[in-house]
């Protein structure tokens, strides 16, 4: 190999092994970091990364948002680690802004009086009980972000893994769908 082009293919893999080295993953064996990577270059090697699957460095960081959390750790699990992450040995707290809709107790009890204890998305009995009562979870089959109401026929009482189902799923729109064919008192809003 001509010694000019053994020259610009290591420069290009230090150009790598930098990009990499910045995204918090581990460079290319053999190849240093490059002092300066212009970035146009830097970009176009992100690109490229993007394409094969090496996620950007916002998908590794860390974050107090549980849905950012999810989404992050989610395209995460799709990758191969090469090493044990570090973690956070004292985790800070952070102050947070929230917003909740005002429910109606009264249609939480009655949903939860009618399940028995018997979760009706999938018929098993609630996983464990909490003062004395069987533990479901009410959801709203449209959810109230979406304008549901907060309804008895929009209500039902799930165990956690098809509580989860309804909102993380990937068939979490048939699930739901079937939830209307199965429970009588549910309307389509």
């Amino acid at each position: 190999m001509a010694s000019g082009v053994k020259g610009t293919i290591e420069f290009r893999m230090q150009n790598i092994s930098t990009v990499l080295d910045r995204m918090g993953l581990e460079r290319i064996v053999g190849y240093k970091p490059a002092k300066n990577v212009g970035t146009g270059v830097e970009l176009r090697i992100r690109q490229v990364l993007n394409a094969q699957g090496v996620f950007e460095s916002d998908d590794t960081a860390q974050t107090a948002d549980e849905q950012t959390l999810i989404r992050r750790a989610s395209k995460l699990q799709k990758q191969t680690f090469h090493k044990v992450p570090d973690g956070i040995v004292q985790p800070q707290k952070v102050a947070t802004v929230s917003t909740s809709f005002v429910r109606d107790p009264k249609v939480r009890a009655w949903v939860l009086k009618e399940a028995k204890g018997i979760c009706e998305g999938c018929n098993t009995n609630a996983p464990f009980e909490v003062d004395g009562q069987p533990f479901l979870e009410v959801h709203h089959v449209k959810h109230l972000a979406q304008k549901g109401s907060d309804r008895i026929t929009n209500a039902v009482a799930l165990c956690p893994n098809c509580h989860q189902r309804c909102h993380r799923s990937s068939d979490r729109e048939a699930f739901t769908a079937a939830l209307y064919s199965k429970i009588e008192r549910l309307i389509r809003e």
